[in-house]
């Protein structure tokens, strides 16, 4: 017997929204401009690791391009979680280029919006756009081009399974969302509620479907390691992370808005549910209940969240067609589709595209520079940009740490070197470091580092290169010389490049009065104190920050004790 909804939460007379097809149109057209982005994925690895599998018909047992990987269980599971997924990006990759990744992103988002606008066709047209608009929204906070992105398009094609009764697929669904990702297992969670449910209704023929699901999702090379790595992970390795911060955790950053709106459509949708909990199914509030818990605790699990109440939402929510007919004006659908149009230029307008010509993100002559100039190993680099060395510089080269978090003690000495703190010399001698790849600005984050002002003061590194957010210092050293003589240049340029970035990221982010502090003290070290003063006095019209009217302080002190040095009558001899 198939699930329906209770009579009284439908219409009367079922009705289903016919809509102008241009509506919908206009609608998928705002989809396509708020997810078409240019790549600016810090975990681009993958796509080398889809090379890796490619090429040698094999999944990688050890680790082959990191030099401080720890070889334990969490290594092993991440090396080869992924490889369907990562297989595709290398393919996307080779066949297209940056190109061919984001129309393999435009497919698998804009799958996502297809597949809830046919869910939702029997809503009323204030409903359905409140829903499609909220899943967008939240969604577009999550744009991702990496394996991630297959478990946003898996779960929800379960749900629609599920709420479809079209159980038959779900086992071969979740097969192969089991060998792109370990978000699988949110799906697991889902099919054992449901299955549960089932039994306890004694539909035993859906609650086998649905823990079939669950049996086939162990056919991927870790069997049953993302459960072991969800409940034994150690969480020294999401410290860092901001996917697996909690919101309150964000609101203190300069995300604080986009947390802030996303929980006041969260909380709207929950209003109008509230007085459907009765009619709930068992499943549906503990699904609820266990991913609005874990949402607290890690943003990363809010887009689930959200594509399951959408969803759910959908034959809930059908009570309100005729209510919201009889009172509010019937609006065109074209005039709607007008309307989303006008907002979606307007989206289409906030973003940057600066990373399409100017590689801020994934510079162009860093890979050149090291593979005709031979720079002797190792490396150390920041954190948020292994992925791209992993990308640009694999085979010569390996990396010192990466967004793979698979060496635990490399990634708290690298942050020691980053921060300068500890003993930095010890930590270099150790892994006999000659090259540090470092961020001028780290382009994902906003922010830069001590280690650059540290390595600005240190003779014994030369600054060689900068390409896009990336500087390259070698070490002084014999093997060296020819490099230093033909590329070395004035550290001074770190600086310039600060002023030049945080120009390019405040078109995009003016409010971030971060990076307005970050402008005024690179302006400081140059010596330009009256745009220095500038720069911070934007940033604290945004938001008062005690160090930055230190350093407001500092700067206008400089600025008198300047002005003083030039009004002092000059002695002639």
């Amino acid at each position: 017997m198939r699930y329906a909804p209770p009579q009284h939460l439908t219409s009367k007379v079922q009705k289903t929204y016919n809509l102008s097809p241009l509506y919908f149109t206009f609608l998928f057209i705002l989809a396509f401009l708020l997810y078409f982005l240019p790549v600016i994925d810090p975990d681009i690895w993958h796509i080398k690791t889809g090379e890796y599998i490619a090429n040698t018909y094999s999944l990688p047992q050890e680790d082959p391009f990191s030099y401080t990987a720890d070889n334990d269980r969490r290594t092993a599971f991440i090396l080869k979680q992924y490889w369907l997924a990562q297989v595709l990006y290398y393919y996307m990759y080779k066949i297209g280029g940056w190109w061919g990744i984001i129309t393999l992103r435009m497919i698998i988002y804009l799958s996502m919006a297809a597949l809830f606008i046919r869910f939702s066709r029997k809503l009323n047209l204030y409903l359905r756009v409140g829903l499609v608009g909220f899943l967008i929204f939240a969604l577009n906070n999550y744009v991702a081009d990496r394996p991630v992105a297959f478990s946003l398009l898996f779960f929800s094609l379960t749900i629609y399974l599920i709420e479809k009764e079209k159980y038959f697929f779900i086992p071969f669904v979740m097969l192969i969302w089991a060998n792109c990702h370990g978000g699988f297992i949110t799906g697991d969670l889902v099919l054992f509620l449901y299955g549960m449910d089932s039994m306890i209704k004694r539909r035993y023929k859906i609650a086998l479907m649905l823990f079939s699901g669950i049996i086939t999702s162990l056919i991927n090379p870790n069997f049953w390691g993302a459960f072991i790595e969800f409940i034994y992970g150690n969480p020294e390795y999401y410290k860092g992370i901001a996917e697996y911060k909690s919101p309150a955790q964000i609101l203190m950053g300069h995300q604080s808005m986009k947390i802030a709106y996303y929980g006041i459509a969260l909380g709207g949708i929950f209003l109008l549910l509230i007085p459907k909990l009765r009619q709930f199914r068992l499943s549906e509030i503990l699904v609820i209940a266990l991913f609005l818990f874990f949402s607290f605790k890690h943003v990363r699990v809010a887009p689930f969240l959200s594509i399951f109440l959408s969803f759910i939402s959908v034959k809930y929510l059908q009570a309100y067609n005729e209510k919201i007919s009889e009172r509010l004006p019937r609006v065109d659908s074209v005039a709607l589709a007008v309307i989303i149009f006008i907002i979606g230029i307007l989206a289409w307008d906030k973003r940057d595209f600066s990373a399409f010509s100017e590689h801020i993100y994934y510079p162009r002559q860093l890979s050149k520079f090291f593979k005709e100039n031979k720079p002797q190993p190792n490396i150390y680099n920041d954190y948020n940009i292994g992925g791209f060395l992993i990308f640009a510089l694999y085979p010569e080269y390996r990396v010192f740490t990466d967004t793979r978090g698979i060496g635990l003690n490399a990634m708290k000495e690298g942050s020691e070197i980053k921060a300068v703190s500890g003993n930095i010399h010890t930590i270099l001698s150790k892994y006999n470091i000659k090259i540090i790849v470092t961020t001028v600005m780290d382009p994902f984050l906003k922010t830069t580092s001590p280690l650059i002002v540290y390595l600005h003061s240190v003779e014994a590194w030369k600054l060689v290169l900068i390409d896009g957010t990336i500087a390259v210092f070698v070490k002084d050293i014999p093997e060296h010389s020819e490099i230093i003589r033909k590329f070395e240049i004035e550290k001074d340029n770190i600086f310039r490049m600060i002023v030049t970035l945080c120009g390019a990221f405040l078109r995009g982010d003016e409010n971030n009065a971060y990076l307005y502090f970050l402008l005024g003290s690179a302006y400081e070290k140059l010596g330009l104190y009256e745009e220095a003063s500038k720069a911070i006095k934007a940033g604290l019209e945004i938001k008062k920050e005690k160090p930055a009217e230190d350093i407001l302080r500092r700067i206008e002190q400089k600025m008198k004790d300047t002005k003083d040095l030039s009004d002092r009558p000059k002695v002639i001899n």
